[in-house]
């Protein structure tokens, strides 16, 4: 949906490319890590401009796209009832940037890897960016490379009652607020093998009461950023 484009319902449907290398994807190692096809950088559904809005329903899955689910430049998406999966994606399963939005309560991303230049590795479940919002409670993400979820710029999250399990080989982030962002996340559990479990950076802030933090390299770090929680 671009430009004002409204789609009023997508519902019962798989969106999904080749993963044998002739689509976006050109290779998937048996640990997650994922290699992609040169200008690979379209999504499965996407909302683009003020005024375009797509609305879900709860049965879809889409695979094999370098952006499963994105919101951009004001643009909405709409899974009020949850039931959306986003796997093997390259840089984000569910992204909302530039002023977008996405409500997704609850929605499922695995697997979310960019290998293909080792000096800059992608990677992550969900990312809100360039105040991008996500509504997102009740969700879960697992198998990302660099960041479970992620606010970066500006981005606004609320993430409740999610829950986040591992990053690949004990890399990233289970939780991550950058360069002024900001989220809550009370009751989400974070485990398996993140290397930080919750980062707050660059004046930003992260609520993780009630969260259960377990099993990463480092729990939580603040640094130039805060945290606040209780139990």
């Amino acid at each position: 949906a671009y430009r004002g484009g409204i789609i009023g319902l997508i519902d019962g449907v798989t969106i999904q490319q080749p993963s044998d290398g002739t689509g976006s994807i050109l290779t998937i190692d048996s640990n997650g890590l994922s290699t992609w096809n040169s200008q690979s950088y379209g999504a499965g559904i996407e909302a683009y401009g003020s005024g375009s809005s797509i609305t879900l329903g709860n049965h879809i899955n889409i695979e094999y796209f370098y952006y499963s689910v994105v919101a951009d430049n004001n643009g909405h998406v709409d899974a009020p009832s949850g039931g959306v999966t986003g796997k093997y994606a390259g840089d984000v399963n569910f992204m909302a940037r530039g002023g977008g939005v996405i409500v997704c309560t609850p929605c499922s991303a695995y697997g979310a890897s960019d290998n293909s230049d080792t000096n800059n590795v992608l990677g992550s479940n969900y990312d809100a960016e360039r105040n991008g919002t996500l509504y997102i409670d009740g969700s879960s993400g697992q198998n990302s490379q660099v960041n479970g979820i992620v606010g970066i710029t500006g981005g606004a999250i609320w993430a409740h009652n999610t829950t986040l399990k591992g990053g690949i080989s004990n890399s990233g982030n289970g939780i991550a607020v950058w360069e002024g962002s900001k989220g809550e996340f009370a009751n989400t559990t974070i485990s398996g093998g993140y290397n930080i479990g919750v980062d707050s950076t660059e004046s930003s802030y992260a609520n993780i009461n009630n969260c259960t933090i377990d099993g990463n390299t480092i729990g939580i770090l603040a640094d130039g950023g805060r945290i606040s929680g209780s139990s």
